[in-house]
């Protein structure tokens, strides 16, 4: 069994950190405050030691692996 770490890149110009992979370090039940509901989001810390939540639905990102890293492919932003 090979593993490789998941990181996620914003790919929305407006995305914390657009175009940085930031590795996915958990995925938990975030309530941002109490007018919205609790959602599920990514767990995710930059190189910088930067940590976001970001939805799981919400669709501006792209999961990439280690490896897409290494060999330079990391999604574009593109909006």
């Amino acid at each position: 069994m090979k593993r490789d770490k998941a990181y996620l890149v914003g790919i929305h110009r407006y995305s914390f950190k657009s175009g940085v992979p930031g590795e996915i370090i958990g995925v938990e039940i975030v309530k941002p405050d109490d007018k919205l509901e609790p959602r599920l989001c990514y767990h995710v810390r930059w190189h910088d030691q930067v940590e976001d939540w970001i939805a799981v639905d919400g669709g501006h990102f792209k999961i990439i692996s280690f490896t897409d890293i290494l060999n330079g492919n990391i999604p574009e932003v593109t909006d």
